[in-house]
């Protein structure tokens, strides 16, 4: 019998307008077999499906599947009376949650979509759907979302769900739910919080911080952390005790891997080095790219004559930081460190003006998400390596430059 990991809440007072605090067990249960209204196959179709890992060129795909489903249960609850669940409620906050774990997943080789025939597409063993819908807490419990891990690597794969009625239909608190659950379909277990004696405060890790306070919070997506501003993948220490380490980069990249990085983690030797791209100033300049794994940073290069400018750089889901160079006139100079800045509020966002001197021509913007949060992890005293990754660095940017 297959183990289905299930995502609770109990009472409590939580920001994000949900007036439930969330927590995480583990109940008994078997394997269900759902079947898509667009496109109807059998459960005993299913089952005798052959098992094979797909080829990892292709994209992974995950669907988000709002539209409301008919299921057999039997291996969730061990009956055979189908349940079903109702279309969302969320109306057009179904994009905010598409955009939300779209960026969950931006640095992996991953497509987050809306759409079925994407998924349909896809290749088993090479897709995760996840049924997001309401009327399931009489067959599922009160749950924020249950699924099984590793089941998106199956031929069938097994969907996840998401109750939508335990989640106050916030927009932000349903995008973690399905973030939290897809991660469990690609091999990934809870993330819990310990003190330096190596007693569990949390089963699932709230986060650090507050989303309302002077510096970003963060907190793990394998934990529960509903009042983390930013919310990222980790690498820390998982329910079944302080010592036991987990890595999601690692084992989501198992499978799916990172996506290539455009742009170079390290400093030009001079203007005339090739591979990077360039920034100009103006009113539409901007520019886009991707953080996409943990000690990565992207260098963006401009060339601009001594004068007054400013430029802004935000990340949907990182803690921003830029390194400011500049380099002298001659062309084949090198660059030379100027200052760095740093997002100072929960938005993740740098308004830096800034002057290029006399005898200075262009420069570099160093992009990278901050390497630690301000607010310090407990490390058990006798697991010394015990890292738990409080990392804000990976995700989306956009640079404009004026």
């Amino acid at each position: 019998m297959k183990i289905p990991v299930f995502l609770l809440l109990g009472f409590g007072a939580l920001v994000f307008s949900c007036k439930k605090k969330v927590s995480l067990t583990e109940d008994p249960g078997d394997f269900t077999y759902c079947t898509l209204k667009e496109s109807p196959q059998s459960v005993a179709n299913n089952k005798n499906a052959s098992s094979r890992m797909a080829d990892l060129s292709e994209q992974f795909v995950i669907y988000l599947d709002f539209d409301g489903e008919t299921c057999n249960y039997i291996e969730f609850t061990g009956t055979t009376t189908p349940f079903t669940a109702q279309p969302s409620a969320l109306g057009t906050g179904i994009y905010g949650v598409l955009a939300e774990v779209q960026e969950a997943y931006s640095p992996f080789q991953v497509t987050v979509t809306l759409d079925v025939n994407v998924y349909l597409a896809a290749s088993n063993g090479r897709r995760s759907r996840c049924i997001i819908g309401r009327g399931l807490t009489p067959t599922l419990g009160y749950t924020g979302g249950v699924s099984f891990v590793g089941t998106a690597l199956w031929t069938p794969d097994l969907p996840c769900f998401v109750l939508e009625d335990n989640l106050g239909t916030n927009v932000r608190n349903v995008a973690l739910a399905v973030a939290h659950e897809v991660g469990h379909t690609l091999g990934l277990h809870h993330q819990s919080d310990y003190n330096t004696s190596c007693t569990q405060l949390n089963l699932y890790h709230p986060g650090i911080g507050n989303a309302s306070g002077v510096y970003e919070s963060w907190g793990p997506i394998m934990g529960a952390p509903y009042n983390s501003a930013i919310r990222t993948w980790s690498w820390g220490a998982t329910e079944y005790g302080c010592n036991s380490i987990e890595n999601n980069f690692s084992i989501i990249t198992t499978n799916v891997p990172y996506k290539v990085d455009v742009d170079p983690n390290s400093i030009p030797a001079n203007q005339l080095t090739p591979g990077y791209r360039a920034i100009t100033a103006g009113t539409s300049s901007i520019i886009y790219g991707v953080l996409e794994q943990p000690g990565d940073f992207d260098v963006i290069r401009f060339t601009t004559p001594p004068s007054s400018r400013s430029f802004s750089l935000q990340m949907t889901n990182a803690d921003a930081q830029v390194d400011l160079y500049l380099k002298n006139s001659p062309i084949a100079s090198s660059y030379s460190y100027v200052a760095t800045y740093n997002a100072t509020n929960n938005c993740s966002i740098i308004n830096q003006a800034f002057t290029i001197p006399v005898g200075k021509i262009g420069g570099l913007f160093v992009i990278r998400g901050a390497a630690a949060s301000p607010y310090a992890p407990n490390t058990p005293a006798n697991n010394p390596t015990y890292s738990p990754g409080w990392k804000k660095m990976l995700g989306n940017w956009s640079l404009s430059y004026q």
